[in-house]
């Protein structure tokens, strides 16, 4: 604002200083208007803004943080053990614990998405079939570091803080939810790469904001695929060690 009103008050003196040498001066100085464009949101409202970055932090919540502590406190209060000893495989009984959270995640989602548009007016620009198959790739993604936490920590105390660290801390600071990434220092910017919620971030600001589809998405789409493949592998790998 001060450098508009130096501006304006510079282009003036400088009319006056030309119009005074000379005895008609008939049209006034051409000038530069610099005015800039807001893109997607150009009311600036802050709930355009962050309830897109929301629904990670809660899809976050759901899978990575809840999936954990259930199958640890399952662990200490002893009924692990009568599942383990039980006729079911290691792979059904790791889908009969993570098929109610992807139902809760996608409720949770669909939800989310009704509540923003009608309660906060939020635009949901882009094709909601991308959405939802983006989304499946990072509950996956999810589930898998869940699950990874809940065969390597021993106790619920243990494994909530694991899933904090792992998932709520870098979805507030490293995701580019408040903070951008472009702004960070460059050490900070690699490390951002680790977490998928970080991917997640621009798909979700990508669809909904910006309209985008998988012709622009697919990198953030291939390594969350890579990151769902590789977690739920280890995590098999683990438990099924654990189980033999």
């Amino acid at each position: 604002y001060s450098s508009v009103i130096m501006a304006i008050f510079s282009r003036e003196m400088l009319e006056k200083l030309i119009a005074s040498r000379a005895m008609h001066f008939p049209t006034r100085l051409p000038g530069v208007d610099l005015r800039p464009a807001i893109w997607y949101n150009p009311e600036l409202k802050s709930s355009i803004f962050l309830i897109p970055g929301l629904i990670g932090m809660i899809l976050m919540s759901i899978t990575v943080i809840r999936i954990s502590i259930t199958i640890v406190k399952e662990k200490e209060m002893g009924t692990m053990e009568g599942l383990l000893v039980s006729p079911l495989k290691p792979i059904e009984l790791m889908a009969g614990k993570i098929i109610p959270y992807i139902i809760i995640a996608f409720v949770s989602l669909i939800l989310i998405l009704l509540l923003s548009r009608l309660i906060f007016a939020v635009p949901f620009r882009g094709s909601l079939l991308t959405f939802f198959l983006l989304s499946a790739l990072f509950i996956a993604a999810s589930l898998g570091m869940g699950l990874y936490i809940s065969t390597v920590a021993q106790t619920a105390q243990t494994a909530w803080m694991m899933g904090f660290l792992s998932s709520m801390l870098p979805a507030i600071i490293l995701s580019g939810f408040i903070f951008p990434i472009e702004s960070m220092p460059r050490a900070i910017q690699l490390v951002t790469y680790l977490f998928p919620i970080r991917y997640y971030m621009v798909i979700l600001r990508g669809i909904i904001l910006k309209g985008a589809g998988m012709a622009i998405l697919y990198p953030e789409a291939i390594i969350l695929l890579l990151f769902a493949l590789a977690l739920i592998a280890a995590s098999a790998l683990k438990f099924k060690k654990k189980v033999g």
